[in-house]
């Protein structure tokens, strides 16, 4: 457009317009971000067949979102309730034992299921003959 015809003077320059090269001035991806969460060392990270990233329990191989817009609170969660990794937690107690000898040492404790129903098996035949 040329100056002369252009009333309200919009027109700031009678150059033609340069043309955007696609091709050179392609954006420059970010980094990808390191994975801060102390979750992810219990989850596998991968994409699917339609390209979305995906996160996999190590323990019940159950997939979740992987996406870094969805945060870790979903994994977070999982964990709490996923039944593999719960038993694969193999989570002991320290206890106080008592002997004449040498005083008080610690030994390590676990609970034992099977030990704990016999015992609740006793106490009740116990008390339902009081």
């Amino acid at each position: 457009m040329d100056e002369s015809n252009d009333p309200l003077g919009t027109c700031a320059s009678t150059e033609a317009p340069v043309p955007v090269d696609t091709a050179t001035s392609v954006r420059q991806k970010r980094k990808p971000m390191k994975l801060r969460s102390s979750v992810w060392s219990h989850f596998d990270r991968f994409k699917n067949e339609q390209g979305e990233t995906r996160a996999r329990c190590k323990y019940c191989h159950k997939d979740y979102s992987g996406e870094g817009a969805n945060g870790t609170s979903g994994l977070t969660a999982h964990l709490r309730t996923c039944k593999v990794y719960n038993l694969a937690s193999d989570q002991s107690k320290l206890s106080f034992q008592t002997s004449t000898e040498d005083g008080v040492s610690l030994q390590k404790w676990t609970y034992d299921k099977n030990l704990c129903n016999e015992f609740c098996d006793s106490v009740l035949l116990l008390t339902s003959y009081l």
